[in-house]
């Protein structure tokens, strides 16, 4: 993996879930938008890596981050929260020889 510069990625605003989403839904919504994501990659990584696969496969990437988004918010997830999630995980990495 070559070297990567940090991807900044701004406020993402939740959407309230339709009347029909169950209480569990919001985080089968996150599995099932990462399994497209991953049939995205698969499609990008053995089909020649075309412009449209890249494409697509930045939009299903983008729809793991709503979905997670939404996800937190449902729990009322604040910033303060969600941004220590994220420095930890960071540190786990780092403790991991992964940056």
């Amino acid at each position: 993996m070559s070297e990567s510069k940090p991807i900044t990625i701004g406020a993402i605003e939740p959407f309230a879930p339709g009347p029909e989403m169950k209480e569990e839904q919001p985080a089968v919504r996150v599995l099932e938008e990462s399994a497209q994501l991953l049939e995205a990659y698969r499609d990008w990584d053995e089909g020649g890596e075309t412009e449209y696969l890249r494409l697509r496969l930045f939009d299903k990437s983008a729809d793991v981050i709503q979905a997670t988004v939404n996800l937190l918010a449902s729990m009322g997830a604040l910033d303060y929260e969600v941004n220590a999630a994220i420095k930890r995980c960071r540190e786990r990495n780092r403790a991991k020889d992964r940056y």
